[in-house]
């Protein structure tokens, strides 16, 4: 088992390594997609790494938490050590988390940072770029401000789809 199938199932969920690409439909997001939102995690990766940050590890998937709904989840990972990252900042390395129910949020290992106030839950993969590339220069201390608000290209289909995920979910 990869150190990535484990941590999927440590998430009590279902993941998907984007790495090998399922791009959005001509329309954007397919609404009837088990996991709605892979073709964003596809255009967040594809962004950072074209912006030269490549993360590690990219996972995408559903997980439950013991008496809650289920939960469709990124996450973007850089290890401990990884060239692009601030070693002193980032001893523990960077994470990037994004869940349909929270947003987009981001933490070192003990400090966790919502990214509410900078970032629409469906922002456009180039600000999440942006963000990252402050973040592994200034860690979690040094505000970011964005540069500009938006949205994703594709963010009204994968609201779409999120919310036919979550009438899939009360009818269980």
């Amino acid at each position: 088992m990869s150190a990535r199938e484990s941590s999927v199932r440590q998430a009590q969920g279902v993941g998907k390594d984007t790495g090998g690409g399922l791009q959005p439909s001509a329309g954007g997001v397919h609404p009837d997609l088990a996991l709605p939102h892979l073709p964003y995690g596809d255009a967040v990766h594809a962004e950072l790494t074209a912006s030269g940050l490549e993360p590690d590890v990219v996972e995408a998937g559903v997980r439950r938490e013991p008496g809650c709904t289920r939960e469709l989840f990124l996450t973007v990972s850089w290890s401990p050590g990884h060239a692009d990252l601030d070693r002193e900042v980032w001893p523990d390395g960077l994470t990037l988390a994004w869940s349909h129910l929270t947003g987009w949020s981001t933490h070192d290992g003990d400090t966790v940072r919502t990214l509410d106030d900078d970032l629409d839950d469906l922002a456009p993969p180039v600000l999440i770029a942006d963000a990252v590339l402050h973040l592994a220069v200034h860690g979690l201390h040094v505000p970011w401000v964005p540069p500009v608000g938006g949205r994703w290209v594709h963010a009204d289909g994968l609201d779409a789809a999120l919310d036919a995920f979550a009438e899939r979910e009360v009818n269980r």
